[in-house]
């Protein structure tokens, strides 16, 4: 016998197919205890005109409400991110080593679905109103103009106060499960700085690739034993483990 949400889940994919909606990659259920489902569209299907991809925010809005009046199911949309700025971020760097050699880290655009397109620039050891920053900046509306796009330059010159990896897997240990939003809010409180989630799902992709990290079906992320043994064991009081056991102690007196 299927469960409901199995039943459901035939429904929406059946809905789906009638109105011929082919831009959806993945059908997630059971994120939260408002949310039915979760349908995945890659940011490379999102235009702003017919002319530029297969939907617009708005067609994804209308269908998010003609599910809730047909189905009665409420659903999100959760877009992953473009392979293409992947590739737009590695010949962007490239470009900014080959003229301006040592002075960017890297850099990072969240998004190509808005204009102008916002470029982060992370550990620029460049002063803001030197030559070299007005060269930069050239560099990238140049290239970005290449491709149609404007661009709006963030900087972030203390890259220091960006999470590392092992800071992530350290308050993923110690507030496991969690969700990606819960930990982009751990992070922030501790005073580091995130660009936006999009970055810190990819770092959590890697972490599942690893092996480190698994997510449940209500979107929820918590480490393997593999990804528990990596963060190291203290006795000290600020030691990832007392954190963790603490962390527990306080959500089992809340609930």
């Amino acid at each position: 016998m299927k469960t409901s949400e199995s039943f459901n889940v035939d429904k929406l994919q059946d809905f789906l197919s009638k109105r011929k909606v082919s831009f959806v990659s993945e059908i997630r259920g059971n994120r939260s205890s408002s949310i039915d489902f979760a349908l995945v569209v890659n940011e490379d299907r999102i235009g702003h005109t017919k002319e530029e991809a297969h939907v617009s925010p708005r067609q994804m809005r209308n269908l998010k409400n003609l599910i809730k009046e047909t189905l009665d199911l409420e659903i999100e949309w959760i877009v992953t991110r473009s392979e293409r700025n992947a590739t737009l971020e590695a010949a962007l760097i490239q470009l900014i080593e080959n003229r301006l050699p040592g002075l960017v880290q890297n850099v990072f655009i969240p998004s190509l679905s808005t204009n102008p397109v916002d470029v982060w620039i992370i550990g620029a050891q460049i002063s803001v109103g030197s030559e070299d920053s007005s060269t930069l900046d050239a560099l990238i509306d140049e290239f970005l103009h290449l491709y149609g796009l404007q661009s709006r330059i963030i900087r972030d010159d203390n890259v220091e106060r960006m999470p590392t990896d092992p800071v992530i897997l350290r308050i993923l240990k110690t507030n496991s499960p969690i969700t990606i939003e819960d930990l982009a809010n751990a992070l922030r409180s501790r005073g580091l700085i995130l660009l936006e989630l999009h970055w810190l799902q990819i770092r959590l992709d890697k972490f599942r690739k690893e092996g480190w990290v698994i997510r449940s079906s209500k979107g929820e992320y918590a480490m393997t034993d593999a990804g528990l043994a990596i963060v190291p064991f203290g006795k000290s009081r600020t030691s990832s483990d007392i954190e963790r056991a603490l962390a527990l102690a306080r959500r089992k007196w809340l609930e």
